[in-house]
């Protein structure tokens, strides 16, 4: 049987609550409120899950390769939701964990491709030229020679 401590636990609880709250804020036409609390519960379970040090890592935009805007944009969408700007503070969020997290998509769109039953409708959407461009935008950029001109 798996053992999972009991922080873990606690953080899966946070970040489970914190998904349906901003799911429910959402279908509530961006209600500010549920918005604001599913950020903190969703936020604030990070580092019950990944521990405290890997929560800093995660969001700590002063290393060379953090993807400093996806974090600015997040960071500035949670500030617009808490504000009452619910659904530009939502986009803003959408925009900066897509620039965070943009170069997993093609990762996952991969591993739902192999799926048993929706595996071959997955891979037909994902080989189309658009879907290709669209999880091209938000992968980290080629490494390639560098211009000092």
């Amino acid at each position: 049987m798996l053992n999972v401590s009991d922080n873990k636990k606690i953080g899966m609880f946070m970040l489970g609550l914190g998904a349906v709250f901003l799911f429910l804020g959402v279908l509530f036409f961006f209600d500010r409120v549920l918005m604001a609390l599913g950020n903190m519960l969703f936020l604030g379970g990070f580092p019950f899950l990944i521990g405290f040090k890997r929560s800093l890592d995660l969001f700590n935009p002063i290393p060379s390769n953090a993807p400093r805007l996806g974090i600015a944009a997040f960071f500035g969408g949670f500030l617009l939701v808490v504000r009452g700007w619910g659904l530009l503070g939502f986009a803003l969020e959408l925009f900066g964990l897509l620039k965070m997290f943009g170069g997993f998509l093609a990762s996952i769109a991969g591993y739902l491709g192999n799926l048993p039953v929706v595996g071959p409708a997955i891979s037909a959407c994902v080989n189309n030229a658009a879907v290709q461009r669209f999880l091209g935008m938000f992968s980290a950029p080629k490494a390639g020679p560098k211009s000092y001109v």
